[in-house]
């Protein structure tokens, strides 16, 4: 995909388009950062990452980690020795942020150790999966209410759970902890769509229950790899147009929170959003960006979104160098996109001695 630059116009149009008002309040520019260990969020190079969103403009992080189950019958969550994050971290990264001035969207996951995605877990006892769930959910509850976070994401993406045989458990679920905890709350859900898709939003039975709805919108937004600007604007709004005919079919009169949302950098991003697999791709970060660009001039436009959380950035500074074609956007045009749309400033490029450090 060759590289496709929009006229300064337009972007002053998106920035604007990013300002409008939701329920009184302005949507969420929220950037997303990952931990796959257990001190990353915390120390020098995780405090030099959350300045560098800070400047991009960013008003918002999402926090990301997981405890993890042995596989996907298990009914054990627990946090692994190595890839979980501490509470002494995410309470560090916490702290971080709000001196910043940002605010936080703590999103606690549940992954399989055998590598299956989580939205395939399907324990062979339900209640005793969710007391342990429940467990789990009660200590990132309560972290959150002692540190004041803004909202908290009650789970991700499990597609196989959210059918109506478990509504009332995720309800208690929910219960116990805004008994707990007196912020915001959200559901990440899957943007699952098709007569074959197991779960995702549609399938999700306790939004009422909740403050946002939150879907991780990975919808394909070209058909080709080679798609115009145009062309990727109009697949956004496709999808946004099918999300609001959706809430008016439900009723659901809310917010929709876009939890978690990005595009990887390798040729044909755009047809598979959710594409992570970096083993024998052709890196295309002018696709990466030309796909931010569509979808940051056009999410603003609906006036019951509540903003978005970008997928992601690394808890170290310039990580795109070890993630050519990979969902992080630092080191490529696609970080200059999201400082033009939410009014900061790229990182400067690094060394790549120590950019590797």
């Amino acid at each position: 995909m060759t590289h496709r630059v929009l006229a300064i116009g337009v972007l002053v149009a998106a920035v604007s388009a990013l300002s409008v008002a939701t329920r009184g309040a302005e949507p969420l520019r929220g950037i997303s950062i990952a931990a796959f260990s257990a001190n990353s969020l915390a120390g020098v190079a995780a405090d030099r990452s959350l300045t560098d969103v800070k400047n991009l403009g960013a008003d918002a992080v999402a926090i990301n980690f997981s405890w993890y189950q042995a596989d996907v019958e298990s009914t054990e969550i627990g946090p692994h020795d190595t890839k979980s994050a501490t509470l002494e971290s995410v309470g560090h990264c916490i702290d971080e942020a709000h001196r910043l001035g940002m605010k936080v969207m703590l999103k606690p996951m549940v992954d399989v150790r055998s590598r299956i995605w989580r939205g395939r877990i399907q324990p062979r006892d339900a209640d005793a999966w969710f007391r342990s769930y429940q467990t789990f959910i009660n200590t990132f509850a309560d972290l959150a209410k002692r540190k004041k976070v803004e909202i908290l994401c009650i789970a991700t993406e499990m597609n196989t759970l959210e059918g109506v045989e478990n509504e009332a458990r995720w309800r208690k679920a929910i219960r116990e902890v805004r008994r707990r905890y007196d912020g915001k709350l959200t559901y990440a859900a899957n943007w699952h769509e098709g007569p074959e898709a197991v779960g995702g939003y549609r399938a999700v039975r306790f939004w009422n229950a909740l403050d946002y709805i939150g879907i991780n919108p990975y919808f394909p937004i070209a058909t080709t790899t080679t798609p115009t600007a145009e062309e990727l604007r109009a697949g956004s709004r496709a999808w946004m147009d099918i999300v609001e005919a959706w809430r008016g079919e439900t009723g659901l009169d809310m917010p929709v929170l876009y939890t978690e949302i990005g595009y990887p950098s390798f040729d044909g991003g755009a047809m598979t959003p959710w594409g992570s697999d970096e083993s024998g791709l052709t890196p295309d970060p002018d696709e990466q960006a030309a796909a931010l660009e569509a979808f940051l001039s056009t999410v603003g436009e609906r006036e019951w979104c509540a903003g978005m959380f970008l997928w992601r950035w690394e808890p170290y500074p310039h990580g795109g160098l070890r993630h050519p074609t990979g969902h992080t956007p630092q080191d490529k045009p696609g970080e200059k996109v999201i400082a033009r749309f939410f009014g900061g400033s790229a990182p400067p490029v690094a060394p790549v001695r120590e950019s590797l450090e």
